[in-house]
């Protein structure tokens, strides 16, 4: 997925393809795609990272449940720029649910968020980068978290991506 790649060179100024990126939309749902050496791991294609389990403040319940763009404004009203910091919390920790085991398990270079939440990025990522240290083991790296770029429609040039693939595998 060359948008993981462009994101992530706008970001960081990288000469080289991240190893491995996690792609993240957080919108009506919440979709994963893995990124490994700037493509789309096609095995993994299918998997649904919103809907894994979580045990949340003592209930199980998947992190879609708890970190869609839909349930964020539910709970949150309409997120903007004036949101104020202590409901910008609630959503990175809301993220980081979900994202802690998915970094501890693929270990990426970089997360780069898309959707509507996506839009975002910029409000949250400290505060998320921060509670994954405080979660994470020692031994495992906090990955650059950023915002995807067109990220209201990345999602769209992600599904074109993945036809592609489709159609140049048959």
């Amino acid at each position: 997925m060359m948008l993981i790649w462009q994101a992530w060179r706008v970001c960081s100024d990288c000469p080289t393809v991240p190893r491995c990126g996690l792609y993240i939309t957080l919108g009506t749902g919440v979709g994963t795609s893995l990124i490994l050496n700037g493509n789309l791991h096609k095995e993994l294609s299918d998997c649904e990272g919103g809907h894994m389990s979580l045990n949340y403040n003592g209930k199980i319940t998947t992190w879609e449940e708890i970190a869609a763009g839909r349930v964020l404004q539910r709970i949150f009203g309409e997120l903007s720029s004036d949101t104020p910091l202590e409901v910008w919390e609630e959503v990175a920790n809301r993220i980081k649910a979900g994202l802690q085991p998915l970094i501890a398990f693929t270990q990426p270079d970089v997360v780069v968020i898309g959707g509507s939440v996506g839009v975002f990025t910029s409000y949250f990522s400290d505060i998320l980068s921060g509670l994954l240290a405080e979660n994470l083991p020692a031994a495992i790296s906090v990955p650059k978290i950023i915002s995807a770029p067109n990220p209201e429609e990345i999602v769209l040039y992600g599904c074109y991506d993945n036809a592609i693939s489709q159609l140049a595998s048959n």
